[in-house]
């Protein structure tokens, strides 16, 4: 049975945005009194929840990917029993934060390596010239204290399509959904932006000059750096709201 109700949401705070919206929406979800809820429009979530749309998609990807949301005919409808479950793994096992940041890197540290090296085998001369792009693309925007998050997605993206497997392609893109709030963090740290290019320029060398192995290691020694980032961010995080 479907209910509907009138949501009474607490606004999120500015910091943490998607990580908060997804903790209370799986809240409100768990406290139906069916087995499923109809959640509101995106417009009418992102007014209760006095957030962006971006913040508020985010938090709906990252419920959709563990079940607690589901879709239908452009509508979505939150999963009482899946919601109920996560409050427990939420209070026993990890922290949204966990969820959000840990968890996708470790999926980041097991699918990417590969790709990388998948890619170092089967790229083609039109995927070298994408990903030299990027790369050229992420120093430039650097250089003028642009937003390189934007260039980071797509080369990783370009990695996957180099492999020329397309579940692959839509593996990555989705994990690049998914994780997009802790890349955001990873380049708040001021060494970040050029440490992660250089990162990625070895990345794109070792793809470029075929060596499957140089990939894969390239490639999980930056994700590793990448974690290392996303600490530093949270422990700043924490010290600011101290």
């Amino acid at each position: 049975m479907t209910e509907t109700q009138d949501f009474r949401i607490t606004p999120a705070q500015s910091q943490a945005l998607p990580r908060l919206v997804a903790e209370q929406l799986v809240k409100v979800i768990a406290s139906s009194g069916s087995s499923e809820l109809k959640l509101p429009t995106e417009r009418e979530l992102t007014e209760q929840f006095e957030v962006g749309r971006n913040v508020l998609r985010e938090a709906l990807t990252f419920l959709e990917g563990l079940g607690v949301v589901t879709v239908r005919k452009r509508e979505r409808f939150g999963q009482t029993g899946r919601a109920r479950a996560q409050l427990v793994a939420f209070s026993t096992r990890a922290s949204v934060d966990e969820l959000m940041t840990s968890d996708p890197i470790e999926v980041r540290r097991i699918v990417e390596p590969s790709t990388a090296a998948l890619a170092a085998q089967r790229r083609t001369q039109e995927d070298v010239l994408e990903l030299q792009h990027w790369i050229d693309s992420m120093q430039r925007c650097h250089e003028n204290h642009g937003r390189v998050i934007d260039f980071d997605e797509a080369f990783h993206v370009s990695i996957a399509r180099a492999t020329h497997n397309h579940t692959l392609v839509e593996l990555v893109t989705t994990l690049s959904d998914i994780t997009h709030e802790s890349r955001e963090m990873s380049f708040e740290p001021v060494i970040a932006a050029e440490s992660a290019i250089a990162d990625h320029r070895r990345i794109f060398e070792a793809i470029r000059d075929q060596k499957p192995e140089e990939a894969r290691q390239a490639m999980l020694d930056h994700v590793s750096f990448v974690e290392e980032m996303i600490h530093e961010a949270s422990k700043t995080l924490e010290d600011q709201n101290v």
